[in-house]
């Protein structure tokens, strides 16, 4: 279960920044830039797609808190 949706908005510490994000159903909202990522495969079923505002494609893997990702290294979920 983790973080996932037992609070809707979520605070992200990244290698490089702090922010607040939001994720329903296929969509992901960060509340810091208003931009939105789609995030395909369910939550805590293994890895999932995301595709981010850019268009760039990455693969994204969550253990507990802790958020994988080829572009933004690791992630912790608060």
């Amino acid at each position: 279960m983790g973080t996932h949706m037992k609070n809707p908005i979520r605070t992200i510490l990244g290698r490089s920044d702090v922010h607040l994000e939001r994720e329903h159903g296929q969509v992901r909202w960060d509340t810091k830039t208003g931009k939105t990522s789609m995030v395909f495969g369910e939550h805590g079923k293994g890895a999932r797609m995301v595709t981010r505002p850019n268009g760039k494609s990455v693969i994204e893997q969550q253990y507990g808190n802790l958020r994988f990702s080829s572009d933004r290294g690791t992630e912790t979920l608060l």
